[in-house]
Order: C-alpha cells, then sequence, then structure tokens
C-alpha cells in the first residue's frame, strides 16, 4: 500500500514539476511543505523553472545554428513551446529535439509564394543539425574490422551490378534550398553569418573516427545513392536516374563516385544477389 501511494506522489511530482499536474484524487499541493525561507509554491517553482532551463539548454547545444539564427530570447520562446507541447518520453535526452524542426515547421507562417524564404531556411537549418545528432549517435565504421579496400570486392562486373549496397546506419542523404551546412559552420568558428542566398544543396552526411563529416555531391550521386540506400540494385539505382544525368556518367565518373564512398566509409559492404 505504501509502495502505490509513494508511486503515486511521484507520479503527482513530476506532472507538477512539468506543469502537467495529472487528476490524482486525495493528492494536491497540500502534501509539500514549506521552508523557512520559500512557501509551498515557491519551491515547486524553483523546480519548474529548474526543469524548463535545463532542457532549454540541451536544446541550444543541439541547435546551436537556429539559436544564431533567431537570437536568444527568441529560441527560448521556441524551446519552451516545445518542451510544453512535445516533452520528452524517453530515457535519453538524445531524443528531446527529434521533432523540433516539425515542431518549427508546424510554427512558421503560411508562405506567400513558391520561393524558399527565412521559414523554410530555419527549418531546413534545424533538421540538419538534427540530423547531424542523429549521426552521431548511431553505429558507424569506427568498429568494423573489415578492411575498405575488401567491401566491394566483386568477381566481375555483371555481379557487382546485379548486387545491393549496404550502408552503414550513421550515413544520411540531405537536402536543402539553403546552404545550411556552411551557415552552421560559420556559427561553430563563432563568425555572424548572414542569411544565404537559396539555392539546392545535394549533401552526404556521415562518420568517420567519431567525427561527424559532410559533403557536396553532385546531383546524380545523390540521386543513385538514394535508390541504393531504398535497397535498388546497383543497375537499378543508375537506371533510374534523369536523362538530365546521362552525359555525367561516364564510367570514369562512376568508378571515381564509388571509389570515394568506399575510402569516405560510407559503404559497410556489397551484397551479392544470390545469397
Amino acid at each position: 500500500m505504501a509502495a502505490s501511494r509513494l508511486a503515486d506522489m511521484q507520479q503527482w511530482m513530476l506532472g507538477a514539476i512539468t506543469r502537467r499536474p495529472p487528476d490524482m484524487p486525495g493528492l494536491s499541493i497540500d502534501v509539500l511543505l514549506p521552508s523557512q525561507r520559500l512557501s509551498v509554491e515557491e519551491r515547486l517553482r524553483v523546480y519548474q523553472s529548474a526543469y524548463l532551463v535545463r532542457l532549454g539548454e540541451c536544446l541550444r547545444s543541439e541547435f546551436p545554428a537556429v539559436v544564431a539564427a533567431v537570437g536568444d530570447d527568441t529560441f527560448n520562446e521556441f524551446a519552451v513551446a516545445y518542451i510544453e507541447r512535445c516533452p520528452p518520453g524517453s530515457y535519453t535526452l538524445g531524443e528531446l529535439g527529434r521533432r523540433f524542426p516539425e515542431f518549427l515547421a508546424e510554427l512558421r507562417p503560411a508562405k506567400t509564394d513558391e520561393h524558399p524564404d527565412f521559414g523554410d531556411f530555419l527549418v531546413d537549418l534545424a533538421r540538419y543539425e538534427r540530423t547531424i545528432a542523429e549521426v552521431f549517435d548511431v553505429e558507424g565504421p569506427e568498429t568494423d574490422p573489415l578492411p575498405s579496400e575488401q567491401r566491394l570486392q566483386v568477381a566481375d562486373a555483371a555481379a557487382f551490378a546485379a548486387g545491393r549496397i549496404e550502408f552503414y546506419p550513421c550515413v544520411r542523404l540531405f537536402r536543402s534550398d539553403f546552404p545550411v551546412h556552411e551557415y552552421r559552420s560559420a556559427v561553430r568558428r563563432d563568425e555572424t553569418p548572414s542569411l544565404p542566398e537559396p539555392r539546392i544543396v545535394p549533401l552526404l552526411i556521415s562518420r568517420q573516427e567519431f567525427i561527424v563529416r559532410r559533403w557536396e555531391v553532385p546531383a546524380w550521386q545523390h540521386a543513385v545513392l538514394e535508390q541504393l540506400s531504398a535497397g535498388k540494385t546497383v543497375a537499378e539505382s543508375f537506371t533510374r536516374l534523369d536523362a538530365r544525368n546521362a552525359e555525367e556518367l561516364t564510367p570514369e565518373a562512376i568508378t571515381a563516385a564509388f571509389q570515394e564512398w568506399t575510402s569516405r566509409q560510407i559503404i559497410r559492404r556489397w551484397i551479392n544477389s544470390e545469397t
């Protein structure tokens, strides 16, 4: 009985701190005691404020470029509204910012035309910073014992074309209407960048030696990587390309692309279609 009562009180306290007190008959603020200097309400507000401040700090550390783009005060308002709408529900605060880009997308004013604007930039910037956090946390090539030169060992070209490519879980394909990666890099250098001009940016993001890496890739490479990531064979991934990319698809360019992907350790292995 005592254990059940304790559990109820813990749930009530959690709700009170997060400003979402549950309906628990028999429990109210009267279960708390004042101190010599603070009333019950004041003591509770200390915990409520600390809760928001701590979670706000977590969001600031994950989205420093968004902070730079909107300013401290606006970001604090965003953080409080986001925490109230999307309170943490995971054992790890690494999941706290998972829905933040979606939250900003829902919050932004309606667009008046189809041209990318500051709202688009802000959402893309948040998506990019969230992607970096995810890439850092998931499995990568650091502990894989297979040498990079063995990842694409294949008997012949026909077998290779019929096979599939498996990427490491940390590999992400990213597309933005703005060079958000350059903006974030400038922020990390303690610069004060201005809003960049819009341009389509296809990015490949991964991790090497526990450091997140990103680089722009040609549009045709991005398209091929999307198909390969979706489980298409090597041959299918190239035949699905837009005809506008045909002149770029020389044998030398394709060979160089696979060599670069291997050297950047995004490819875990080639998979024989017959196995």
